[in-house]
Protein backbone atom coordinates (compact mmCIF):
# COMPACT_ATOMS: atom_id res chain seq x y z
CA UNK A 1 0.00 0.00 0.00
CA UNK A 2 2.12 2.34 -1.28
CA UNK A 3 0.19 5.50 -0.43
CA UNK A 4 0.94 8.41 0.94
CA UNK A 5 -1.40 11.55 2.88
CA UNK A 6 -1.14 14.59 4.48
CA UNK A 7 0.73 14.03 7.33
CA UNK A 8 -1.79 15.78 9.22
CA UNK A 9 -5.06 13.72 8.15
CA UNK A 10 -2.47 10.58 8.65
CA UNK A 11 -1.87 11.40 12.48
CA UNK A 12 -5.30 12.43 12.94
CA UNK A 13 -6.67 9.65 11.90
CA UNK A 14 -3.73 7.12 12.95
CA UNK A 15 -4.79 4.32 15.79
CA UNK A 16 -2.29 5.15 18.99
CA UNK A 17 -2.21 1.67 19.89
CA UNK A 18 -1.01 0.50 16.33
CA UNK A 19 2.10 -1.37 16.57
CA UNK A 20 3.50 -0.41 12.97
CA UNK A 21 3.41 3.48 13.37
CA UNK A 22 2.87 3.74 16.93
CA UNK A 23 0.17 6.70 16.52
CA UNK A 24 2.39 8.61 13.61
CA UNK A 25 0.49 7.35 10.76
CA UNK A 26 3.32 6.32 8.90
CA UNK A 27 5.37 3.86 8.44
CA UNK A 28 9.39 3.71 6.85
CA UNK A 29 9.43 3.06 3.16
CA UNK A 30 5.54 2.23 3.37
CA UNK A 31 3.77 5.56 3.36
CA UNK A 32 0.70 5.74 5.26
CA UNK A 33 -0.10 2.94 7.70
CA UNK A 34 -3.14 0.67 7.33
CA UNK A 35 -4.73 1.88 10.44
CA UNK A 36 -5.17 5.34 9.13
CA UNK A 37 -6.43 3.38 5.72
CA UNK A 38 -8.98 1.34 7.84
CA UNK A 39 -10.13 4.60 10.02
CA UNK A 40 -10.80 6.81 6.54
CA UNK A 41 -12.78 4.13 5.47
CA UNK A 42 -14.72 4.05 8.85
CA UNK A 43 -15.19 7.43 8.80
CA UNK A 44 -16.52 7.29 4.79
CA UNK A 45 -18.25 4.62 5.80
CA UNK A 46 -20.15 6.26 8.56
CA UNK A 47 -20.73 9.11 5.77
CA UNK A 48 -22.32 6.78 3.83
CA UNK A 49 -24.87 5.08 6.23
CA UNK A 50 -26.03 8.24 7.70
CA UNK A 51 -27.23 9.55 4.11
CA UNK A 52 -28.83 6.13 3.38
CA UNK A 53 -30.51 5.68 6.40
CA UNK A 54 -31.58 9.41 6.91
CA UNK A 55 -33.11 9.59 3.36
CA UNK A 56 -30.61 12.46 2.56
CA UNK A 57 -29.86 11.21 -0.56
CA UNK A 58 -33.17 11.74 -1.98
CA UNK A 59 -34.72 14.52 -0.34
CA UNK A 60 -32.30 17.48 0.55
CA UNK A 61 -31.54 20.07 -2.33
CA UNK A 62 -29.33 22.49 -0.99
CA UNK A 63 -27.50 25.38 -1.66
CA UNK A 64 -24.17 25.05 -3.24
CA UNK A 65 -22.25 28.10 -3.29
CA UNK A 66 -23.21 31.41 -5.06
CA UNK A 67 -21.12 31.96 -8.70
CA UNK A 68 -19.55 35.49 -9.78
CA UNK A 69 -22.11 36.08 -11.79
CA UNK A 70 -24.88 35.88 -8.97
CA UNK A 71 -26.59 32.56 -9.92
CA UNK A 72 -27.44 30.23 -6.83
CA UNK A 73 -26.35 27.03 -7.90
CA UNK A 74 -27.99 23.82 -6.10
CA UNK A 75 -27.21 20.13 -5.52
CA UNK A 76 -27.42 16.55 -3.92
CA UNK A 77 -24.40 17.16 -2.06
CA UNK A 78 -26.03 13.52 0.08
CA UNK A 79 -26.81 11.98 -3.23
CA UNK A 80 -23.69 12.35 -4.83
CA UNK A 81 -21.65 10.96 -2.21
CA UNK A 82 -23.43 8.27 -2.05
CA UNK A 83 -22.94 7.50 -5.28
CA UNK A 84 -19.33 8.36 -5.25
CA UNK A 85 -18.96 6.28 -1.91
CA UNK A 86 -20.19 3.17 -4.74
CA UNK A 87 -18.29 3.75 -7.37
CA UNK A 88 -14.71 3.84 -4.53
CA UNK A 89 -15.86 0.84 -3.65
CA UNK A 90 -16.57 -0.78 -7.27
CA UNK A 91 -13.32 0.61 -8.46
CA UNK A 92 -11.63 -0.45 -5.56
CA UNK A 93 -12.75 -4.39 -5.28
CA UNK A 94 -12.41 -7.62 -7.19
CA UNK A 95 -16.09 -9.17 -7.43
CA UNK A 96 -15.67 -11.24 -4.73
CA UNK A 97 -14.10 -8.74 -2.69
CA UNK A 98 -17.21 -6.37 -3.01
CA UNK A 99 -19.96 -9.45 -1.85
CA UNK A 100 -17.62 -9.22 1.23
CA UNK A 101 -18.05 -5.36 0.94
CA UNK A 102 -21.81 -6.42 0.66
CA UNK A 103 -22.47 -8.93 3.15
CA UNK A 104 -20.04 -7.21 6.02
CA UNK A 105 -20.57 -3.59 5.35
CA UNK A 106 -23.92 -2.76 3.43
CA UNK A 107 -26.26 -5.37 5.31
CA UNK A 108 -24.74 -5.42 8.29
CA UNK A 109 -24.40 -9.15 8.99
CA UNK A 110 -22.49 -10.76 11.59
CA UNK A 111 -19.54 -12.57 10.86
CA UNK A 112 -20.58 -15.71 11.79
CA UNK A 113 -23.06 -15.00 8.62
CA UNK A 114 -20.78 -14.23 6.74
CA UNK A 115 -18.71 -17.04 6.80
CA UNK A 116 -21.43 -19.79 5.14
CA UNK A 117 -21.86 -17.36 2.08
CA UNK A 118 -18.48 -16.99 1.65
CA UNK A 119 -16.99 -19.93 2.09
CA UNK A 120 -14.14 -18.80 4.18
CA UNK A 121 -12.28 -19.65 7.17
CA UNK A 122 -13.00 -17.27 10.42
CA UNK A 123 -8.60 -16.40 10.07
CA UNK A 124 -9.70 -15.60 6.18
CA UNK A 125 -12.48 -13.76 6.63
CA UNK A 126 -10.74 -10.99 8.97
CA UNK A 127 -7.63 -10.83 6.73
CA UNK A 128 -10.10 -10.78 4.06
CA UNK A 129 -11.99 -7.58 5.95
CA UNK A 130 -9.08 -5.74 6.48
CA UNK A 131 -8.04 -5.83 2.97
CA UNK A 132 -11.22 -4.01 1.87
CA UNK A 133 -11.29 -1.75 4.10
CA UNK A 134 -7.81 -0.45 3.53
CA UNK A 135 -8.39 -0.61 -0.42
CA UNK A 136 -11.64 1.57 -0.33
CA UNK A 137 -9.88 3.68 2.34
CA UNK A 138 -7.19 4.37 -0.51
CA UNK A 139 -9.61 4.83 -2.43
CA UNK A 140 -11.65 7.44 -0.48
CA UNK A 141 -8.38 9.36 0.21
CA UNK A 142 -8.70 10.21 -3.87
CA UNK A 143 -11.35 12.49 -3.22
CA UNK A 144 -14.09 11.53 -0.48
CA UNK A 145 -11.85 12.37 2.54
CA UNK A 146 -11.75 14.75 4.40
CA UNK A 147 -15.81 15.01 4.68
CA UNK A 148 -15.77 18.94 5.04
CA UNK A 149 -13.36 19.26 1.63
CA UNK A 150 -16.09 17.20 0.08
CA UNK A 151 -19.24 18.17 0.74
CA UNK A 152 -17.38 22.42 0.44
CA UNK A 153 -16.62 25.34 3.09
CA UNK A 154 -19.47 26.95 2.07
CA UNK A 155 -22.49 24.71 1.95
CA UNK A 156 -25.98 25.41 3.76
CA UNK A 157 -27.33 22.52 5.37
CA UNK A 158 -31.25 22.91 6.57
CA UNK A 159 -30.87 26.66 6.47
CA UNK A 160 -27.65 26.70 8.66
CA UNK A 161 -24.92 28.38 7.72
CA UNK A 162 -21.40 26.88 8.07
CA UNK A 163 -19.15 29.77 9.93
CA UNK A 164 -16.92 29.99 6.53
CA UNK A 165 -19.86 30.80 4.29
CA UNK A 166 -20.33 33.99 2.93
CA UNK A 167 -23.72 36.07 4.53
CA UNK A 168 -25.41 36.39 1.06
CA UNK A 169 -26.75 32.95 1.27
CA UNK A 170 -28.28 33.35 4.77
CA UNK A 171 -31.69 33.99 3.30
CA UNK A 172 -31.60 30.77 0.98
CA UNK A 173 -32.69 27.47 3.04
CA UNK A 174 -32.43 24.12 1.73
CA UNK A 175 -35.48 22.29 0.71
CA UNK A 176 -36.92 19.49 -1.19
CA UNK A 177 -37.65 19.79 -4.88
CA UNK A 178 -41.04 19.71 -6.11
CA UNK A 179 -41.09 16.31 -7.55
CA UNK A 180 -39.43 14.32 -4.00
CA UNK A 181 -41.92 13.10 -2.03
CA UNK A 182 -41.72 14.24 1.58
CA UNK A 183 -39.98 12.16 3.76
Amino acid sequence: MGTSVNRGVAVANASPSCVYCHGEGARRRLGTCRCVLREVFRICLEQYRYSVENGLALNRCCVTEISRGGKILTGLPHAEYVADFELAVYRALSPARRKLFDLRFAQGRTYRDCLGDLGLRRGEFFHQTYTVMELVGTECLKGLYPLDEYFGARRVVMGQLNDSAPSTLQSHRCHRPAFMPAA
